[in-house]
């Protein structure tokens, strides 16, 4: 989900030819890695890379791939960031774009919003808060925002903090905006294809995993229910047009990673 999602914020023109021509993102990166044909990417080239794309698409480098990758020499690293930010150059874009918003918020006027770089409709304004400090305010497409309490600029003198929910500083820049951005749109689906699932008869939503729903049905309509399934978790509200939704079914009788 995270790279669909990623596309519709962006609209990178080759992160549009992979998904929309049905191709498994992960093995064009791995083919692009390891310079092979994509079809004779192997599973565990693609395995090495799938984290590693993960972090690159929030602006990870040389140390993040790393931290991912413990059999990851540094040249590697570092031609895995390159080519990473080659293949898709309006993702890295967007990275900058945001950093440069933070930049006008901070010094902004309060109550003031400004549309961000993104295809989706997600805005960012500055508005007072608890004790009169900042908050840095990021509103979703669904209407739902993300509170940065005491957004500021950094004691150290370059970038921006805020304080956390444990009353720690933490850094806050464009690549890590980002992730927060794709990863609440995510949530967002992932909340509305639960409170539809609800709805389903016959269908018992027992856990999700991520962006992967768990149900229990009974053993004689499997199939009938699990379509279903796949259609809710492909249905877009109203406020999310323009992802390109899909989903694939497993069905066991016990729960296992496929």
């Amino acid at each position: 989900i995270e790279p669909r999602i990623t596309l519709a914020l962006t609209g990178d023109p080759k992160l549009h030819e992979v998904i929309v021509g049905g191709h498994d993102v992960y093995k064009v990166f791995a083919a692009a890695f390891f310079q092979v044909p994509e079809d004779q990417v192997s599973k565990d080239q693609r395995s090495f890379v799938k984290p590693l794309v993960l972090g690159f698409n929030y602006g990870g480098g040389i140390q993040a791939a790393a931290k991912v990758s413990k059999d990851i020499s540094p040249d590697e690293a570092k031609a895995a960031v390159s080519a990473y930010r080659a293949l898709y150059p309006v993702v890295a874009g967007a990275w900058k774009g945001l950093d440069n918003l933070l930049r006008d918020r901070v010094t902004g006027a309060y109550g003031v919003e400004f549309p961000a770089p993104l295809k989706l409709p997600v805005t960012l304004c500055l508005k007072s808060w608890l004790g009169g400090k900042a908050a840095l305010i990021v509103r979703l497409p669904s209407g739902r925002g993300i509170v940065y309490r005491g957004f500021r600029n950094s004691e150290q003198g370059y970038g921006y903090v805020y304080t956390a929910r444990n009353g720690e500083v933490a850094s806050l820049y464009g690549s890590k905006l980002f992730n927060n951005i794709v990863q609440g749109i995510a949530y967002d689906l992932l909340a509305h294809s639960l409170n539809e699932l609800e709805r389903l008869p016959g269908v018992n939503t027992v856990m999700h995993v991520h962006d992967e729903v768990v149900c229990e049905v009974h053993k004689d309509e499997v199939f009938e229910h699990a379509l279903d399934v796949a259609d809710i978790m492909c249905l877009n509200p109203s406020w999310a047009t323009g992802i390109r939704r899909d989903a694939s079914i497993s069905v066991t009788k016990r729960y296992a990673k496929l």
